[in-house]
């Protein structure tokens, strides 16, 4: 998961208002005890991040150890929208719990001085998003939905499950290409 979101990273726009933040990013967010401001200001991976002028965060969010959706923070709404290829009821108690950390974040970020004081975030899951069949491919297909997203591509056909194996192939070249010869 994390060579294939850096793949999308480097791919990103910088021009859109977009950002996808990077698995690891999102676990520190999902698990530090940030109540306390100086957990935030210590943590190096929050600047890794400019929050202005942003409308939507992609955050790759880990469910259990064992699955992976794509939570969508939507900051004008103040919705998280979660892409979850298994409908897991477990994927919406974990966008539950981001939305939790949300007002707690953009307290200390002052990208979105508008957002610091908004103290409820709602989550929902999102509509006719393409499902898996087999149980290994989670990380890849929310890969696809980030890619769908930011390119404004629809989720069907871009990211049915009938093309994950060409999609591992596409993203496997694309990894292989950056590689850097070792001397």
């Amino acid at each position: 998961m994390d060579a294939l979101s850096y793949l999308l990273l480097k791919d990103c726009a910088s021009d859109k208002p977009y950002k996808l933040i990077s698995p690891y990013f999102a676990h520190q967010v999902m698990t530090k005890d940030y109540k306390d401001e100086n957990a935030w200001t210590a943590d190096r991976c929050l600047p890794s991040v400019d929050w202005r002028g942003l409308q939507k965060v992609f955050v790759p969010l880990n469910v259990d150890g064992m699955h992976w959706v794509l939570a969508e923070v939507d900051l004008h709404a103040k919705l998280v929208r979660v892409y979850d290829s298994m409908r897991t009821s477990r994927s919406m108690l974990h966008a539950a719990h981001l939305c939790e950390r949300l007002p707690l974040l953009f307290r200390f970020i002052q990208a979105h001085p508008d957002l610091s004081k908004v103290e409820h975030w709602n989550a929902q899951l999102a509509a006719d998003v393409p499902q898996q069949e087999g149980g290994t491919v989670c990380g890849l297909m929310v890969v696809c939905y980030v890619e769908a997203l930011l390119l404004g591509l629809p989720l069907t056909p871009h990211c049915e499950y009938a093309n994950v194996a060409t999609k591992r192939w596409h993203f496997a070249l694309r990894l292989w290409s950056l590689r850097k010869p070792v001397s």
